[in-house]
C-alpha cells in the first residue's frame, strides 16, 4: 500500500500525543479534527531544587510545567469513541527484534504507527544526549538497509530517526526504567459513534477549576504565582552573568492548552447554538489575551538583556497574566454552572461495551510530553 505524504499533517498548536492522534484519524478516517476531546486550563509547576538555576551542561532551567496526561483520563477515551468513533490500541514490547518485525509489517501495509520516544535520543533536538523530554511521533516507514526509521512529529515534520538511536531508547525503557515500550494504533471503534452522556463531556471543566483553586503550591494559580516569584529571583541573581537565550521545560504546554481550549469552544458553539454566546466570547477573548501575554514572555527569553528595565518589564507581563487568570476563574465558574443547568436533564447512558482483544487507552505508567 502507498503512503500519501501530502495528506498527513499535524496541527501546529497541538500537544504531541493529541497532534499525532488527530493527524492519523484525519488521514485514515477523514476525521476533520478532535477538538472536542478535552478542555484544560491548569498549571502544575515542579522545582528540582529550592532555587531556579540551569541544569548541568544545559541551557534548560531546573523546573518544569506539566499537565495531566490526556489519554490516562477515562472520560477522554470515552469522548474519542463517542464523538469520533475511534480508539487508541496498543501493544507492549520487551524484545527489540519483535518491535522491528511489527514496524516492518505495519509499514509494508501502509499503516501509521504511534511510538513513544525521548528527545534525548533525537539528534535534531536540542535535548539530544542532554535532557530527557518525553514525546510521541508517527512512524510511517522503515529502511533497514539505511538503518533509518521514517517518522513525523509536531516539532520537525518529516525526518529520519536512526535505528541505533531508537534502540538506545528501547534499552533505556526496558532495562533501566524496567517497563515495556509501546506502539499504538488509531483504529475505528466497532461501536462507531456511541451515545454519550453530555454531562460526562465536561468533567474537564470541573477538574480545571479544582486544579486552579488547589491549596497545594505545586498546582493551579498558586503554582503560577510561585513560579513568577522564583523566576524574578532568578533574573535578579543572574542579571550580571546571564548572556544567552535559555528554555523553560514544559512552558510550551501552557500556550498549547490555551489554543486547544479556544478550538474546543469553537466546536462547542457549533453544536450548542442556544448557549450563552456572550459568555463564550468573553472566555475566548480572555484566552486570546493570555496567549498574547505568554507569547510576549516567551520572546523576552530570547532577547534577554540583564537590566533593571528588563526585570520591571517582566514583572508587568506577569502582573497582567495574573489579572487575566483572576478573570478566568470567574468565567470558568459561570461556564460550569451554565453547563450543569442546561444539560442536567439531557443525561443519556454511556456505552459500557467491554472491548476484546486490544485494550483501549494508554497504560498509567506511560508518560509523554
Amino acid at each position: 500500500m502507498g503512503f500519501d505524504q501530502k495528506k498527513l499533517f499535524i496541527d501546529n498548536n497541538s500537544f504531541c500525543l493529541l497532534g499525532v492522534i488527530g493527524a492519523v484519524a484525519r488521514y485514515k478516517y477523514d476525521v476533520s479534527n478532535i477538538n472536542k476531546l478535552y478542555f484544560s486550563h491548569t498549571y502544575q509547576y515542579e522545582k528540582q531544587e529550592d532555587k531556579i538555576r540551569f541544569q548541568k551542561n544545559s541551557d534548560l532551567l531546573n523546573i518544569n510545567f506539566s499537565r495531566q496526561i490526556i489519554l490516562n483520563k477515562e472520560e477522554c477515551i470515552k469522548r474519542l469513541r463517542g464523538y469520533y468513533g475511534i480508539e487508541i490500541v496498543y501493544k507492549e514490547y520487551k524484545l527489540f527484534d519483535e518491535l522491528m518485525i511489527d514496524i516492518e509489517y505495519f509499514s509494508s501495509i501502509g499503516e501509521l504507527i504511534l511510538t513513544e520516544i525521548d528527545m534525548f535520543y533525537v539528534s535534531k533536538d536540542r535535548s539530544y544526549h542532554e535532557v530527557n523530554d518525553q514525546h510521541v511521533m508517527i512512524i510511517h516507514n522503515i529502511d533497514k538497509h539505511k538503518g533509518l526509521i521514517n517518522v513525523m512529529d509536531n516539532k520537525y515534520g518529516f525526518f529520519d530517526l536512526p535505528i541505533v538511536d531508537y534502540k538506545d531508547f528501547f534499552v533505556e525503557v526496558t532495562e533501566r526504567i524496567k517497563r515495556p515500550l509501546y506502539l499504538m494504533l488509531v483504529k475505528r471503534d466497532r461501536l462507531k459513534y456511541n451515545i454519550i452522556n453530555k454531562n460526562e463531556l465536561f468533567k474537564d471543566i470541573s477538574l480545571t477549576i479544582q486544579n486552579r483553586k488547589n491549596e497545594n503550591k505545586k498546582y493551579g494559580v498558586k503554582a503560577l504565582s510561585i513560579f513568577f516569584e522564583d523566576y524574578l529571583e532568578f533574573l535578579t541573581w543572574n542579571n550580571e552573568t546571564l548572556r544567552k537565550e535559555f528554555s523553560i521545560p514544559g512552558l510550551w504546554t501552557i500556550n498549547a492548552d490555551l489554543r486547544n481550549n479556544s478550538q474546543f469552544l469553537d466546536e462547542f458553539a457549533k453544536e450548542n447554538v442556544v448557549f450563552n454566546n456572550v459568555l463564550l466570547s468573553d472566555i475566548k477573548r480572555n484566552l486570546s489575551l493570555l496567549i498574547k501575554n505568554w507569547s510576549i514572555f516567551n520572546r523576552t527569553i530570547y532577547i534577554y538583556k540583564p537590566t533593571k528595565d528588563y526585570i520591571e518589564n517582566t514583572k508587568s507581563i506577569f502582573n497582567e497574566i495574573i489579572r487575566l487568570e483572576g478573570e478566568m476563574d470567574n468565567l470558568l465558574d459561570n461556564f460550569k454552572h451554565m453547563i450543569e443547568r442546561q444539560f442536567c436533564d439531557e443525561e443519556l447512558p454511556l456505552s459500557k461495551e467491554n472491548l476484546r482483544g486490544f485494550i483501549s487507552g494508554v497504560p498509567d505508567k506511560v508518560y509523554y510530553d
